[in-house]
């Protein structure tokens, strides 16, 4: 082919070219050209790539160029110039973004240092968040990841300036409707706690759908968010650990005492009578006694009633909220002497009306028998052991 193109660009042209030398040439070949001229911007990478890719018993020919950047100086090199020296004091920054296009790619970092008299005096650096996510190629080459740029974007931060207010309130706007979607998709699994969550976020009905998962940007810009509990608290490690460590003493210490050699017990003072013993229930299996769900719980409020002279009224917090429990030992118990205590309950009984309605009573502590006149004995857990503990 009577045929040369003499204006290829090739991979090392800056926002110009995108192919491989070795794969232009041969295409080159295929369409039966004897030669090509490779004119890449301002470099020459380009060049030892080229002379690889032909043999040099091929008949084929490369010609190397370049498409040079000419000043012309006869122009100012310096715009604006108002007399200033390089003496005198000027910044030089540099920019590290996520490509190369002025129009679509983002500034991640900003570098600058301060020149007074050919000295650097001061340095200024700060990570700029793209809110776009940084390509891999750029995090090899730069060094910056997405992790490295997030505090550009922390709310505490550009809640110091007023420059940055408007930014601020994108940020705080994504967070809300990022944290609504979440919720959407955690609801078949925490339908209790997500309903809380969207109680602080303020959303209707028509924003806790699947479909509204899908479309981003459906909350009111001008939503407003509830205070409310702290709904995942941060745990206290100190404390939580301080706990387990006193839980397995008191573990060790049971195990202990019941390996123990036991003393002779004294008939009269320790076995209850046949009488007190009473009719046995129906042997159950296995299976049956593990639906039982007994846990240890802590009294927060305990008052007597008025409707009855018999019952307690307990506040109790089994681990994750607190019920209410009516109990029928006023005769032997004062409020007083169950407030703070741990006790032993049944968790999973099925509520129960009492006094026509007025009271549920959710759960039943435990509590023994000691005379055939109903004398009453509980059961205290020590104040180490944590509420909800699971009884075995």
């Amino acid at each position: 082919m009577d045929f040369t193109h003499l204006h290829v660009h090739t991979e090392y042209s800056l926002l110009d070219g995108s192919n491989k030398i070795k794969e232009l040439i041969a295409r080159v070949k295929e369409l039966g050209m004897d030669s090509v001229a490779i004119t890449d911007h301002g470099v020459v990478q380009a060049f030892p790539d080229a002379n690889h890719a032909v043999s040099p018993d091929e008949d084929f020919k490369i010609i190397y160029g370049c498409e040079a950047y000419l000043v012309d100086d006869l122009q100012d090199l310096v715009v604006n110039s108002r007399n200033q020296s390089l003496e005198d004091a000027y910044v030089v920054f540099d920019l590290e973004t996520t490509g190369f296009s002025t129009v679509a790619n983002k500034i991640i970092e900003i570098g600058a240092v301060k020149v007074v008299n050919g000295k650097i005096t001061d340095k200024f650096s700060t990570f700029v968040n793209p809110e776009v996510p940084i390509p891999y190629r750029i995090e090899e080459l730069t060094s910056i990841n997405d992790n490295m740029v997030l505090d550009a974007t922390a709310p505490w931060v550009l809640a110091k300036s007023e420059d940055t207010k408007p930014r601020l309130a994108r940020v705080l706007y994504n967070l809300a409707e990022t944290l609504r979607i979440c919720t959407v998709l955690l609801q078949p699994f925490m339908p209790a706690t997500c309903e809380k969550i969207f109680a602080q976020l303020g959303v209707d009905d028509s924003l806790k759908t699947w479909d509204s998962a899908a479309a981003v940007g459906s909350m009111p810009a001008n939503a407003t968010l509830h205070k409310g509990e702290n709904i995942f608290p941060r745990i206290d490690t100190a404390k939580e650990l301080a706990e387990l460590d006193a839980l397995e003493a008191a573990q060790k210490a049971a195990a202990q005492a019941a390996n123990a050699p036991a003393e002779e017990p004294k008939a009269e003072a320790t076995v209850a009578s046949a009488e007190l013993i009473g009719d046995h229930e129906e042997e159950i299996s296995f299976d049956d006694f593990c639906k039982v769900e007994l846990r240890v719980a802590e009294v927060r409020a305990c008052e007597r009633m008025k409707e009855s002279k018999k019952l307690l009224h307990l506040t109790v917090f089994d681990g994750e909220r607190e019920r209410c429990i009516l109990s029928g030992i006023a005769k032997w118990f004062a409020p007083e002497d169950l407030i703070g205590k741990k006790i032993g309950i049944v968790a999973n009984l099925a509520p129960r009306p009492m006094m026509k309605g007025k009271y549920v009573s959710e759960g039943m502590i435990f509590a023994a028998d000691t005379d055939v006149d109903g004398g009453c004995s509980i059961a205290f857990f020590p104040d180490s052991t944590p509420a909800g503990a699971r009884i075995h």
